[in-house]
């Protein structure tokens, strides 16, 4: 497991090691040029926010479209639109705009990038003190949502999607700094080596195994380490 600042590294087991690079803007949304724009929208507010800020061709296309399919913002809900330009996808936040649906928003994101195979991602986080949090949260889910488990898939693996090669947070308040998406990139990291030891097969996660596993990552983090056998009966008591 590996941690870069300002950068996503996959894990060894999900797919080959990728950087990813995060950038922040202050653009608004009819400024962005990506293959996938992600709009998360609140249930009932499905053309409003960020919407109205794009080109007027483009925000009437979306309306129509939202209007045809009765698109309604529940948590985790998605509506795409193929432009001249590149994708735009809303993503429903439900009633509230808390957190986890942000960070859900993140992981519906992260599929339908996948499907699409998008090479450049921008997301509208809004604006205000709530931006950072917004970004986070949905950075977070998006690169969770990206994880796999391939080590036993056959084939080499060029032809699969590794994720996006820039994400972009665009939002007039979003200020995240190097540090804390490498904070945020860390503990991403983190829970995907606890998904690879619950994914990998029995007869590979020996004791041995599991020995090695904990000194590389007392060693890669720069910790001291002490082994402690306990036997059942004392784990009883």
């Amino acid at each position: 497991m590996s941690t870069r600042t300002g950068a996503l590294t996959l894990s060894p087991y999900c797919r080959k090691p990728v950087a990813m690079r995060i950038k922040t803007s202050r653009k608004k949304a009819s400024e962005i040029q990506a293959d996938l724009l992600v709009i998360p929208v609140l249930d009932g507010g499905e053309c409003s926010g960020p919407v109205r800020e794009l080109a007027t061709a483009t925000r009437e296309a979306l309306q129509k479209r939202v209007s045809m399919t009765a698109f309604k913002a529940k948590p985790g809900a998605t509506l795409t639109l193929q432009t001249g330009t590149g994708d735009i996808v809303l993503v429903g936040l439900g009633k509230t705009r808390q957190s986890e649906n942000w960070r859900r928003a993140g992981g519906k994101a992260a599929a339908v990038a996948a499907g699409l195979r998008a090479s450049t991602v921008a997301m509208c986080s809004g604006r205000g003190s709530v931006a950072n949090a917004n970004a986070t949260a949905f950075l977070e889910g998006f690169r969770l949502g990206g994880y796999r488990f391939d080590k036993y898939r056959s084939g080499d693996g060029e032809d699969r999607y590794q994720g996006p090669e820039t994400v972009t947070l665009a939002g007039a308040g979003v200020t995240l700094s190097s540090a804390a998406t490498g904070r945020i990139m860390s503990v991403c990291d983190s829970v995907f080596l606890a998904r690879d030891l619950i994914n990998e097969m029995s007869s590979v996660k020996t004791p041995a195994f599991l020995v090695r596993t904990a000194r590389k990552i007392a060693r890669d983090g720069g910790l001291s380490w002490q082994l402690k056998l306990f036997l059942l009966g004392r784990c009883a008591r």
